[in-house]
């Protein structure tokens, strides 16, 4: 690693020098830290001044939470430093903390008062850290007030508290027992019933059906893992396993081995996977197979995997529901003999192969859904999602009865629920990240509690990640761009982070707004169908209503081209963004376009060789629906006119754009009368 020198804050001799290196200012190319600028979790401290040996370096294959519930798993607190609240990623397998140079900006920090040190700090994956030297800080947690020691990263991440401070602060407790919450041996009684009303039918029908909550199933027709041609097996070394986790890893596969999810393998393999282990939210431990070579040769399915949109229009009037969880779904499908050598996988305590379809198969949401649909897909009223099924009914009776079929078939097909994560006779549930209820789809409270108690961001990545949970419930926010602007102006690549009165109003405009977000009725193919639509300057916008009423609407920002378009051209192209974007809504029928621009009504009833070329392109794509256009005043078009103003971008849509204006002009030429020599001129 090269030698830090400290120095006082603006006194650099590498101050306003050009990196030969990157490109960049401020520092030379001897400590360019280009290769490792990327948010890392610190593992060792090395304070060895010899080289790095990575032979010594422990390898950490553990990934704290999962991307799917990261808003409600990740661990982050807020402290309280120089009157300032900075947030904190909590590291249990960090060995130090970690605060990197701009957050100490914020909190206007001495910089005097860095002191240099020699240690060596590197990730799990063995990459350095560069660090500019160490400082205390007085940190405030609630009641409780620690000086603690943290090392300055000269790189731009989330500032980190290792193991030993998050003790300290009371931020973790070690737990000597755990109360075993695993209702695979629980008998249903009604008080594990989570229902409104109509208890009993309920208790009866579970009852009844008691051991489908039992353990894991396992479908009868087994998956063989097809590959693309002749391909070149792979051999990947076992990863390095940390101590601390090798005995909790070594029951993990005798646990699978006893319920014949794995086996021990001794014979000779072709292919050998790596793992990766998932620590779950109550402390055990997930295997699943890290096939990244493998996944390149599989044949997939293509299965289209539905959308939150296709689903919920399925539950028009309904008023019940009920949400089942498959048990480790994709475990509960077998593999044949030969696809099982492909899912063997290397662990310190020998090698072993998969049984049943591991996690981390590019296919294996395709095949579960497959499997799915072909058990539930003929029921009417029960909706799949991979291993999430939501039952709905219009009375307690039809949905009863639609639950009692789910639950014959799945004792039929020995398909195994989830008991703890499955809700009965509900009137309002959670299900793909939302909430459902007879009055429609609302945003889950629990992502926005996430948003409105997140601290103010102290640099881009965490800009970044405010603005991913914002977008979330961006269809249900009006307005969402213009709110959105100053902190995404942040996030431009040659803008240096700097946090001023319009970023926090825009921080705390977005909370607030949070708590206001409006719900979205489900969409009814049987009534009347209006897609409201407008252009900006800037953006465009639409909203599919039926009775007035909003059911989705969407919004994208002009290309630099498109903004300087005509204004009735932005109108146009607005038409056809709105019904392409709601095209699964309105394709086949006949519905209606509202626009606050009136000369368009004479040009969609135009002969299109009399309009302009580009106006020509537009109406050549919406041939293909049946709507009719009407006018509406400017003012009363409200919510497609505000989303007008909140645009998002959209890359696909230009694409898709460009490419199905290209094919319409090549098949029209196609067939003109004319020579091949006058087409090409």
């Amino acid at each position: 690693m090269s030698k830090v020198f400290v120095h006082s804050y603006g006194k650099c001799f590498a101050y306003g020098k050009t990196c030969k290196k990157c490109g960049n200012k401020n520092h030379f190319a001897s400590t360019c830290y280009n290769n490792t600028t990327r948010q890392r979790n610190v593992h060792l401290i090395d304070d060895d001044k010899s080289n790095i040996d990575t032979n010594d370096f422990l390898y950490v294959g553990t990934i704290e939470n999962n991307v799917k519930e990261v808003s409600e798993l990740s661990w982050f607190t807020t402290l309280e430093i120089n009157n300032q609240d900075i947030n904190f990623k909590l590291d249990t397998g960090a060995m130090v903390n970690i605060v990197p140079v701009s957050v100490l900006k914020v909190i206007n920090f001495d910089f005097h008062k860095i002191r240099k040190t020699n240690m060596k700090l590197c990730t799990y994956t063995q990459e350095p850290i560069p660090i500019l030297g160490q400082c205390h800080l007085k940190c405030r947690h609630k009641n409780k007030q620690m000086d603690l020691l943290f090392y300055i990263a000269n790189i731009n991440n989330t500032p980190l508290l290792g193991l030993r401070a998050c003790i300290d602060l009371g931020l973790l407790s070690k737990v000597e027992t755990i109360q075993n919450s695993n209702n695979q041996g629980n008998n249903v009684d009604e008080k594990t019933v989570q229902v409104t009303k109509g208890s009993n039918e309920i208790k009866t029908l579970l009852e009844k059906h008691d051991h489908v909550f039992r353990g894991i199933g396992c479908l009868d027709k087994p998956y063989r893992i097809e590959l693309k041609g002749k391909v070149e097996p792979v051999v990947h070394p076992v990863r390095k396993i940390p101590f601390s986790i090798r005995d909790n890893l070594k029951q993990s596969l005798e646990r699978l081995v006893k319920e014949k999810i794995i086996e021990k393998s001794d014979e000779s393999a072709e292919w050998v996977n790596a793992i990766v282990i998932i620590r779950k939210p109550n402390g055990s431990l997930r295997i699943c197979l890290d096939p990244s070579d493998l996944n390149k040769f599989i044949k997939r399915h293509y299965l289209q995997i539905p959308t939150l949109e296709e689903l919920t229009a399925k539950l028009v009037g309904t008023q019940y529901f009920s949400t089942l969880d498959a048990t480790q779904g994709f475990l509960q499908i077998q593999l044949d003999e030969e696809s099982t050598k492909l899912c063997t996988f290397g662990t310190p305590f020998g090698r072993y192969k998969f049984l049943r379809l591991p996690y981390g198969l590019t296919s294996a949401p395709e095949v579960f859904q497959e499997r799915m649909n072909e058990i539930f897909g003929s029921i009417e009223g029960v909706n799949v999602y991979i291993d999430d099924i939501i039952v709905s009914g219009k009375t307690v009776g039809e949905h009863n009865a639609r639950l009692e079929q789910v639950l014959k078939l799945a004792s039929k097909f020995n398909l195994g629920f989830n008991f703890g994560k499955c809700k009965f006779l509900a009137e309002e549930v959670q299900y793909m990240g939302h909430k459902i209820s007879k009055h429609g789809l609302e945003a889950d409270n629990s992502k926005i509690e996430a948003i409105i108690k997140m601290p103010k961001p102290v640099n881009k990545e965490e800009i970044q990640r405010f603005l991913g949970l914002v977008t979330y419930v961006g269809k249900f926010i009006k307005n969402l761009s213009d709110k959105t602007a100053p902190l995404r102006s942040l996030l431009k690549k040659d803008v240096i982070f700097t946090w001023e009165k319009v970023h926090d109003k825009s921080f705390k405009d977005l909370k607030a707004d949070m708590g206001k977000s409006p719900c979205l009725q489900f969409f009814d193919i049987k009534k009347p169908t209006t897609i409201s639509v407008d252009a900006s300057k800037s953006g465009m916008g639409a909203v599919l209503l039926q009775n007035g009423l909003p059911c989705a609407h969407s919004s994208r920002a002009l290309t630099d081209a498109q903004i300087r378009y005509a204004q009735i051209e932005k109108e146009l192209l607005a038409i056809w963004f709105g019904v392409e974007k709601f095209k699964q809504y309105v394709f086949g029928q006949h519905f209606t376009v509202e626009t606050d621009h009136k000369p368009l009504l004479q040009i969609v009833n135009k002969p299109i060789n009399l309009c302009p070329p580009r106006l020509q392109k537009i109406l050549m794509q919406l041939r293909k629906y049946d709507f009719t256009l009407t006018y509406k005043r400017g003012k009363d078009l409200v919510i497609a006119d505000t989303l007008s103003r909140a645009f998002i971008n959209d890359k696909f849509f230009d694409e898709a754009i460009d490419i199905e204006m290209e094919a319409q002009v090549c098949l029209t030429a196609m067939y003109l009368n004319v020579t091949n020599e006058k087409k090409l001129l």
